[in-house]
């Protein structure tokens, strides 16, 4: 695994200007998510959204159309295989293929604009994510062995993590330790492994 990342910002937060004092979820949540891509000009992701579920088939299609994006801007982009961690998302790679990095930055920022972000969000956010059975037992085991009471019950990453409030999120830190040195000795040809709590 050559890169890991620990994001912290749910989906909701991709709701620009947002005012309504519960955060939406949900249907209510890609609704919200459609209307603002159709605000900013992203048909493609308004169509995808429009009835207020994101599938894997909708997924799919969000990322077909991301690599048709990148690939016309003369990047190359890798297959996608699905996150042990989540047993959702995609995980791929982009290759510049020699592109100036300034090209690079906006080929990426314009096709992840039109036709990414908010699906991923969405789709994220809606649908179960429960960690491949290998990654979730030997991530509980290592937060064990680290000090920290679990049920056994945890599915995913977010449930791992306990409250940052309480311990100044002590616990996230350990689990995402524990999540990326699990996924580094059990799938060592993952290019990369993204957490969102």
């Amino acid at each position: 695994m050559r890169s890991r990342a620990l994001l912290l910002l749910p989906a909701v937060a991709l709701l620009a200007g947002c005012s309504a004092p519960e955060p939406p979820t949900g249907r209510e949540l890609v609704l919200a998510l459609a209307a603002e891509a159709q605000e900013q000009g992203h048909p493609a992701q308004y169509e995808l959204m429009k009835d207020g579920v994101v599938d894997l088939e909708d997924y799919d299609t969000a990322y077909r159309q991301l690599r048709a994006c990148l690939e016309a801007g003369g990047m190359t982009v890798t297959d996608p295989i699905i996150s042990p961690a989540d047993g959702l998302r995609y995980i791929f790679e982009y290759d510049a293929n020699g592109l100036a990095p300034q090209t690079v930055d906006e080929v990426q920022g314009e096709c992840e604009a039109q036709f990414w972000v908010p699906v991923n969000a969405a789709y994220a956010d809606t649908n179960p994510a429960v960690m491949e059975e290998a990654l979730r037992t030997a991530s509980l085991e290592c937060l064990e062995q680290a000090g920290f009471d679990m049920t056994g019950e945890e599915r995913n990453f977010p449930e791992m993590v306990g409250d940052p409030d309480v311990d100044g999120g002590d616990q996230r830190e350990a689990a995402a330790d524990c999540v990326f040195t699990a996924a580094h000795e059990l799938y060592p040809e993952l290019p990369n492994l993204t957490l969102i709590a």
